[in-house]
């Protein structure tokens, strides 16, 4: 399991007061956070892969930030974006952006855009290239494209492919796809979803955003004779009980027999049939109706087809389960620029990467080998390279104004069939949930979350024939929260509704998942975190949101409020009338082990004085007894939990 940010293998964490010890004169001190062992970075901080690095970050949305890093790798020099999103949020979800504003020349059937196309043209926050695809020929996606439910590609090949679900988890793995045509008693397997190949006694489904049929002169069909039915398609939706099916019911409009290309309407799909294929087809007649199954396995999901409501295929599976994958190969060996995505272990949170390259003296590009390991350092548990060399293009929507924020090596943006887009999500979906916030330990979780205004607002638990109602206090407020018990798998308590109502009237968010482990105060209990940071605060274990130079997470070490900066510990040298000598701190914690180490000015290290106990005194404080002496020291004191 991956280690989480303020890990250390004892599970302790600690803080530290160092002490200039200076007799009967001002004591000088200093505050800092350390850990036993090096700490972690933040899911998806970049600082320390490049040599002479220098991030800028921008915000670009409530849980999703841009870092654009330049510095050196194997000493030449790199530009890289990386871009964090939390899922979890309400507010953001992760869509297929589909190419709509070009296709040309005569083997040209699928639809593309520029990124920055995509990004306009969906209204999206931010949009990065995806798939690999049909450069030469058709433009068609290779591998799985799925966008809200409808199968835009069936699964082709070993390609590896990124889904995000209807309940907002992601997963990075190999799917398959089987597809029928059911017509009049028979079901015949359908080969491809918008192919780029037609075989023998092959039967295939043409469908936006493919742009119009094969017809008799398509080049990927190899001269093979082909029967097509136009048909006019319904919205996908799940068919009868059985785990896993979707379809699509479709009415025949016409039947055509070795025919030129015709257009395929935004509400149509055309069947597309060789060989043997071709007398199924031909046994169809206008009106009648026929439905196209489907069902995906993959990755875990029991309910694949149902539960997706994204999924872009890419290539190379970079990071497997925390480690790195590797191959001897020119794709693998050779610098270029390269996009990838990486997931969370929470499976939650999503980290996008592109690498500019080819562009000498300023990007040089990398090969995928530092691309898995820069996933390895954003903290990806599985990574996934995108297309990548003239494709790999990143813009979003930044004070209003759509950006593209890369620069293609080409010297401008090379038009794509899909990309992956992080949306905003419809605010008539859920107007009174803001901020949401969550941390989560094996045992226990804690949700809070704001409010533009007062409303009586509570988290339900998916469980029960009714749910579970939580919630903080029955008052109408603008922060609310819900601290509750949770089990280690995915249905005990971990799926939550948050409901808001007013004036009669009842809002709701999606299920929010709670993944064991997730905790967004660097190991700081929930309910502590809970207790501190309520409502509208955004914080994590680094900040010092009251400004008093101690960072939440050394605040819950030595017991003060992080939210108030005139409260800090107390720290002090006493002596008394016989010159003896005591270090009082306070307050003093339970669950807290203490040790007091020393060092003589000028010296070369501290060493522990193991066989001090520190004396609880009657302020609620501790006091180490010390041994007077008359050179000046330097004293350390460190905090740590109990294990």
């Amino acid at each position: 399991m991956r280690r989480p940010y303020g890990f250390n293998p004892y599970g302790r964490l600690f803080a530290k007061m160092t002490i200039r010890r200076i007799p009967f004169i001002a004591i000088w001190c200093v505050v800092s956070l350390c850990g036993w062992e090096t700490r972690a970075t933040p899911f998806g901080d970049p600082s320390g892969f490049l040599q002479d690095e220098q991030i800028e970050v921008v915000e670009l949305d409530a849980g999703m930030v841009w870092r654009r890093v330049t510095g050196t790798h194997d000493g030449l020099p790199q530009v890289l974006h990386v871009v964090t999103v939390d899922l979890a949020q309400p507010n953001l979800n992760l869509k297929l952006l589909r190419g709509a504003r070009l296709a040309i020349g005569p083997n040209q059937y699928h639809a593309r855009s520029t990124v920055s196309q995509l990004l306009e043209d969906s209204g999206a926050s931010l949009a990065i290239n995806a798939s690999f695809f049909d450069i030469g020929a058709t433009q068609t996606p290779f591998g799985l494209s799925i966008d809200g439910q409808e199968l835009l590609r069936t699964a082709a090949g070993n390609r590896t492919v990124l889904v995000f679900t209807r309940d907002k988890q992601l997963r990075i793995g190999n799917f398959t796809t089987v597809v029928l045509c059911s017509h009049a008693g028979a079901a015949p397997v359908i080969n491809s979803v918008n192919g780029n190949t037609i075989a023998e006694n092959s039967l295939h489904l043409y469908a936006p955003p493919w742009t119009r049929s094969p017809g008799s002169t398509a080049a990927f069909a190899n001269g093979l004779p082909l029967t097509e039915v136009v048909v006019e398609r319904a919205a996908p939706e799940a068919v009868g009980t059985t785990a896993g099916l979707m379809g699509m019911r479709c009415v025949v409009r016409q039947v055509r027999d070795e025919m030129s290309s015709v257009d395929i309407g935004s509400e149509e799909a055309v069947l597309v049939g060789s060989g043997t294929m071709r007398e199924f087809l031909r046994g169809m007649l206008p009106g009648e109706e026929l439905t196209v199954l489907w069902r995906i396995t993959g990755a875990g999901l029991t309910d694949a087809a149902r539960e997706i409501e994204t999924a872009v295929a890419g290539s190379a599976h970079l990071v497997i389960r925390g480690l790195a994958a590797s191959a001897n190969t020119a794709h693998w060996n050779d610098r270029h620029p390269r996009s990838a995505v990486g997931v969370a272990e929470d499976q939650q949170r999503i980290v996008l990467v592109l690498v500019e390259g080819r562009m000498a003296g300023r990007a040089e590009g990398m090969s995928l080998h530092a691309v898995a390991r820069l996933l390895l350092h954003l903290g990806a548990e599985e990574g996934l390279e995108l297309d990548g060399g003239g494709s790999s293009a990143l813009a979003a929507r930044i004070g209003g104004e759509n950006t593209l924020l890369s620069i293609p090596s080409g010297g401008e943006e090379r038009y794509v069939p899909i990309g992956l887009g992080v949306m905003e999500a419809e605010s008539s979906s859920y107007p009174f949930f803001e901020t949401v916030r969550i941390s989560a330990s094996d045992r226990e979780a804690i949700l809070t979350w704001t409010t533009p205004e007062a409303v009586s607002s509570y988290a339900v638990k998916a469980s029960g024939p009714e749910g579970e109602v939580l919630r903080f206090t029955d008052e109408e407020s603008s922060a609310h929260g819900a601290h509750f018990m949770v089990g280690p798998d995915r249905e005990s308590g971990r799926r939550i509704r948050l409901v808001a109502e007013r004036d009669g009237e009842q809002w709701m968010t999606p299920l929010i998942t709670v993944p064991e482990g997730r905790n967004e105060t660097d190991e700081m209990p929930p309910a502590w975190w809970g207790q501190h940071f309520f409502g509208p605060y955004l914080t994590d274990g680094a900040a010092d949101p009251d400004g008093d130079g101690y960072s939440n997470l050394a605040e819950y070490m030595w017991g003060t409020d992080p939210t108030r900066g005139t409260v800090k510990p107390r720290f002090s040298l006493e002596f008394n009338t016989n010159g003896q000598m005591a270090l009082r701190f306070g307050p003093l914690m339970d669950g807290r082990v203490y040790r007091l180490s020393s060092m003589e000015w000028g010296g070369a290290g501290f060493t522990p004085l193991n066989a001090l106990i520190p004396e609880r005194d009657e302020r609620g404080g501790a006091l180490f007894s010390l041994e007077a002496s008359a050179s000046n020291a330097l004293y350390t004191v460190e905090s740590r939990l109990l294990p």
